[in-house]
């Protein structure tokens, strides 16, 4: 009653080739990344017939997560971040506010620029300059991402200052009188650079330069024959009083903006707790996730970020395992580097392994062995058979793969205990 047929997934093979002392020996010609399924169907000369299944999981790679020392078991480039023009500036800077530049617009418009300037805010020969009235309009923003740096305009329109000249020059009597009058701007025109760096651990920090400053439209206007003596006086310190915009502008926003831009990257840096709920009756648990950044690029049209990370739980399992399993490209070489799409606002990606980490945290917690009794079973319509509880044990996570076609989603292997009812 020897072997007389051996099929292995579906091919026929001769049985004296593989089967030696009644051992088999056969080498799957292919195997890929995630779960592999062997099906191995015999058939003796009495006719007599037997199947079997195996499968198993292959991959170059596992993580193994200490959970003492998460951060050691960071996933490479795990999630990608993309930023796009919009998201700084999408042009709409109504409230509430949907993207960094209306930010920024807002927290500029709470400057106070006439406390910024030293006053007097210039002195020549015997005369002092002191303004006494500073108004404009609210202020308007850009900001667009450019190469290695993210490109901030201010405009300020409608800008009126009220001076005053005083001079005192007493010989018997003052001979230089005071004069008042009126300076006026159409505009002023200020582009600056914030330039972000991140260091070793993934802190961000971000400095700003100014790139370009114009005054458009100047008009001096001073009182009396006097005041046209002293045009020429208000007409030198054009360029100390645009000093003195400047270093107010730099002075009050660089600080704000390298915290706002610093409190905005910083949200990339995730330390949370997932909350795992009860699944038929199972505990409840938890799961942790953690983001590091670790590379950054921005150009036109946006900010591209690279975040390491990791996700772990406890262990509540006794099955040996290897960790979570790793795409490994698929055990393929030169493969294409994955590009996460520019179609949106914001972007997130998350590579295959995270998921796979994530499920196996939730698996190795013991989520999954699920102990199903009456109150449950009572409910399913069983007409073959009354069950009175099942214990399901999984030996592997379940794992996605993008490698296989046949398998986007592997459930895995598991045993399963069935306590009928007495009576059955």
């Amino acid at each position: 009653s020897g072997i007389s047929k051996l099929t292995i997934n579906g091919q026929e093979l001769t049985p004296a080739d593989y089967i030696k002392s009644g051992q088999l020996t056969y080498q799957l010609p292919k195997i890929h990344q995630g779960l592999n399924t062997v099906e191995i169907a015999i058939e003796n000369s009495m006719g007599q017939k037997a199947s079997e299944t195996r499968g198993f999981q292959f991959s170059y790679k596992y993580y193994d997560v200490d959970s003492a020392n998460p951060d050691a078991s960071m996933i490479p480039d795990a999630v990608k971040a993309y930023l796009g023009r919009s998201f700084f500036d999408d042009g709409d800077h109504t409230m509430p506010a949907d993207d960094v530049a209306t930010i920024i617009e807002n927290i500029v418009s709470g400057l106070k620029i006439e406390s910024l300037i030293p006053n007097p805010i210039a002195s020549a020969g015997p005369y002092k300059v002191f303004i006494r009235h500073i108004g404009y309009d609210k202020p308007t923003v850009s900001l667009s991402p450019e190469k290695d740096h993210l490109l901030l305009g201010l405009v300020i329109n409608n800008f009126d200052m009220e001076v005053e000249a005083e001079g005192k020059c007493e010989f018997i009597i003052d001979w230089c009188p005071d004069v008042t009058g009126f300076v006026n701007v159409d505009s002023f025109v200020v582009d600056m650079a914030i330039y972000i760096v991140m260091d070793e651990n993934g802190v961000f920090q971000s400095s700003l330069e100014f790139a370009d400053f114009q005054i458009n439209g100047l008009d001096i206007d001073l009182d009396g024959f006097i005041g046209d003596l002293l045009d020429w006086l208000i007409d030198s310190l054009v360029d100390i009083f645009e000093d003195a915009i400047e270093e107010a502008i730099k002075s009050q926003i660089e600080t704000m903006l390298n915290d706002m831009m610093g409190d905005l990257l910083s949200k990339f840096r995730i330390s949370e707790s997932i909350p795992i709920p009860s699944i038929l009756g199972s505990e409840p648990t938890e799961i942790s996730f953690s983001t590091v950044p670790s590379a950054f690029v921005l150009d036109h049209p946006g900010f591209w970020l690279d975040m390491d990370a990791v996700i772990y739980g406890p262990a509540g399992v006794g099955h040996d395992n290897l960790g979570s399993i790793a795409r490994a490209d698929c055990l393929k070489a030169n493969v294409d580097e994955f590009e996460i799409p520019q179609d949106a606002q914001v972007g997130f990606a998350a590579f295959d392994d995270v998921l796979n980490q994530a499920l196996y945290a939730v698996w190795n917690t013991g989520t999954l062995n699920l102990s199903i009794g009456d109150d449950i079973l009572g409910g399913l319509d069983l007409p073959a058979i009354v069950l009175k509880k099942v214990d399901l044990d999984f030996f592997e996570p379940p794992i996605l793969t993008s490698c296989n076609t046949s398998y986007v989603f592997d459930p895995e292997t598991f045993t399963g205990e069935c306590t009928p009812d007495a009576d059955q």
